[in-house]
């Protein structure tokens, strides 16, 4: 009776064994990595400066700006806008602080841009 015993003890290691294993393997494998199409749904909508100085202004980087649209939908909708802690003197009146912002589509960027390098220059004007 003691060698059935063996055995029965032997075959229950086993399976256990076997029963562990398999649920090690369908553990590992589930958490595998599922591969990533390289597509990713991300749009910028908003962008928004705010500087001390007219001069920080004045070296903003468009090319990066236009960049940062790029991969959004024409139609999206995005806004720029430009905070100016300063004052800001001009012939009838005095302000001391500037913020303004621009609200338009993703294919309009262009314009957006131009618009408010207008807007920065003129107020290089009032210096």
């Amino acid at each position: 009776m003691s060698i059935f015993r063996e055995t029965l003890l032997k075959m229950k290691i086993k399976l256990t064994l076997l029963f562990l294993l398999s649920l090690i393997i369908s553990q590992v494998s589930a958490q595998q990595d599922i591969p990533f199409s390289g597509q990713a749904d991300i749009s910028v909508n908003s962008l928004h400066f705010s500087v001390d100085s007219l001069e920080e202004l004045q070296e903003i980087d468009w090319v990066e700006i236009r960049d940062l649209f790029r991969d959004n939908t024409p139609e999206e909708p995005i806004e720029l806008g430009f905070s100016l802690k300063r004052q800001v003197k001009r012939e009838t009146y005095t302000m001391d602080s500037f913020e303004f912002r621009l609200r338009g589509k993703t294919e309009e960027v262009e314009s957006m841009i131009s618009k408010t390098q207008k807007i920065i220059l003129s107020l290089s004007d009032s210096d």
